[in-house]
């Protein structure tokens, strides 16, 4: 059954490591309100889908904001992207929750699309390049470890 429901998530994640990134870049709207180019070229990124009502995502939000009070991540390797809810809601929800890092809008579902985000959390590692190194969906108990890998603080 987990496979069966699960499979095509895993399958997409998989497919998509070390997938070229996308021919045009996507432009988002971070919550601020400026644009946002996604996928970020020239620096190493963690990308985290994620929606309000998502139990595991706030527990990935969180812990990825401990990973930057503890110098693992900076808050310009982190993007968080809501591809779901409106931007007021998004708004109201960061007025009780703080989060250091990049966070932007998917309003038009592009950067979704694109990369086959089609649960929550989705968590994507991008190299230098835009090139997808890593991908996982749901809670993951090997993050911490694999920041630590990919960022090379180990």
């Amino acid at each position: 059954f987990v496979i069966y429901v699960k499979g095509p998530t895993i399958y997409n994640n998989f497919k998509l490591q070390k997938s070229s990134p996308p021919t045009v870049p996507i432009n988002i709207e971070r919550v601020t309100g400026e644009v946002f180019t996604f996928p970020v070229l020239g620096s190493k990124t963690l990308v985290v889908f994620w929606m309000i009502n998502c139990g595991p995502c706030k527990l990935e939000m969180k812990r990825i904001q401990s990973m930057v009070k503890e110098g693992l991540l900076t808050t310009e390797q982190v993007v968080a992207i809501n591809f779901v809810d409106d931007k007021k809601q998004v708004i109201e929800y960061l007025k009780n929750e703080t989060f250091e890092f990049t966070m932007t809008l998917d309003t038009r579902g592009e950067a979704s699309y694109k990369f086959n985000v089609n649960s929550t959390p989705t968590i994507f590692f991008f190299n230098e390049n835009g090139h997808v190194e890593w991908a996982t969906t749901g809670i993951s108990p090997t993050l911490n470890f694999r920041v630590k890998k990919f960022f090379e603080k180990i």
